[in-house]
């Protein structure tokens, strides 16, 4: 995570709950947690994300994330 200020602290605690909260929600739904967590970051992300910044935003594999993102892709919900 880069430098951020004090400002900026509260809107990315909530969106860490979102994104935590989408996997849950997505795993109830029969959708991969870490799909649906996946596309909570890239939605609510100001900027797109490179492949290595999800995961380590995720802390997950380059495999997993693969996998996740051409499913998200092929579905249409991400580009």
């Amino acid at each position: 995570m880069k430098h951020e200020n004090q400002a900026a602290v509260p809107l990315r605690e909530a969106r860490d709950e979102f994104v935590s909260q989408w996997g849950v929600i997505g795993n109830a739904w029969g959708i991969n947690r870490t799909m649906a967590q996946i596309h909570a970051l890239l939605i609510t992300a100001p900027a797109a994300l490179s492949t290595d910044e999800i995961m380590a935003e995720l802390k997950i594999s380059r495999g997993n994330a693969h996998s996740n993102l051409r499913d998200l892709v092929s579905w249409g919900l991400v580009r």
